[in-house]
Order: structure tokens, then C-alpha cells, then sequence
């Protein structure tokens, strides 16, 4: 095959006639043009990068389509961890409030903290807490506790996603409450 060695003009032929009928399946995936004009130019991206990989592939109209597939698979994943963050980012925002109905919401977010923090194995609670509550960085925290360094990061790696999970969770209550 061609593509597969890196025949640029083979490539362009290919794009030309794949490329409408991957972005309109693209498409009905999302419902976005731009989101479907994204994911089809990901696909050929790909098509490109691993062009290689092509000597092997037997039905190129399948491969391309699986690839759209998983490439808006990826899609829904990055955009679903994005509205994660976001939303938790919201939430920490009232830790910055002024009034008193945002200082009464920051107050129940830090104590939903503290008792998640209490729930946690003894030394995943000092590790947050070193690092968290005194700001010593994790080199200081794996010497004060005799812990390897990568020890005390995987605690706190765990201590913040419970936390992350709980947080979310919190936003989603007091969200659909109608209360933000």
C-alpha cells in the first residue's frame, strides 16, 4: 500500500474521499460541526502517524471508522474529566466569596473536607495534612513521616481524588438544590 510508506499524493487521495463520510459519521456522534470537524481531522492525523501500521490493515473503510470511533470516545472522556474540573473549580470559588450566604456555603464545603480527611487511613490523613494544611512539599513530608518520596505522592494522589469525588458530589446536590 502506498500510504503506508509514506506516499503523500495516496494520503490525499484517501483524505479526498474519506474524509466527508468520516466527519458525518463524526457528526451524528456529536452533534457539533465544529466538535465533528475536530474529531475527523484527529482521525487523519492518526491515519498519518501511523501510516505504518497500514501494511496490515485489510479493509481501510473499517479501520477509519473504528479510529473515528475511538477517537470520539476520547472525546467524551476528556470533555466529561473538563466539565469535572470545571465544576469543581466552581465550587473552590466559594472559598473566595464575600457575602454571607457564600460564606455559610464555604464553611459546609471546608467542613465536608475536614470530615472526608478524617475518614481517611491514618497515613494518608498526615500526608494531606502535611502538605496540605502545614505547605511542607513532599520531600519534607516523606522525611518527617520515613516514608519514600513517591509513598507520600501516591497518598496524596489518593487523599485528593477522594476528595475531588466528594467535592463533585457536593456540587451536584447543592447544584440541582438550585442553591449556585
Amino acid at each position: 500500500m502506498r500510504l503506508a510508506s509514506g506516499d503523500v499524493s495516496a494520503f490525499e487521495a484517501v483524505f479526498r474521499q474519506y474524509y466527508p463520510r468520516v466527519r458525518a459519521f463524526a457528526l451524528g456522534l456529536t452533534k457539533e460541526a465544529s466538535d465533528a470537524d475536530d474529531i475527523a481531522q484527529q482521525v487523519f492525523v492518526k491515519l498519518w502517524t501511523h501510516r505504518s501500521q497500514l501494511v496490515a490493515v485489510r479493509n481501510l473503510d473499517a479501520y477509519l471508522f473504528k479510529t473515528a470511533r475511538n477517537t470520539f470516545l476520547d472525546y467524551i472522556r476528556s470533555r466529561k474529566k473538563k466539565l469535572v474540573i470545571e465544576r469543581i473549580d466552581e465550587g473552590m470559588c466559594l472559598l473566595d466569596s464575600a457575602s454571607p450566604f457564600e460564606d455559610l456555603e464555604r464553611e459546609e464545603l471546608r467542613l465536608l473536607v475536614d470530615m472526608v480527611v478524617e475518614t481517611m487511613p491514618p497515613k494518608r490523613q498526615a500526608v494531606y495534612r502535611m502538605s496540605r494544611e502545614q505547605g511542607l512539599n513532599l520531600e519534607e513530608v516523606s522525611k518527617a513521616l520515613s516514608i519514600s518520596k513517591k509513598t507520600a505522592e501516591n497518598h496524596l494522589n489518593l487523599a485528593l481524588r477522594q476528595l475531588r469525588k466528594i467535592v463533585y458530589l457536593f456540587l451536584l446536590i447543592v447544584n440541582n438544590l438550585g442553591v449556585f
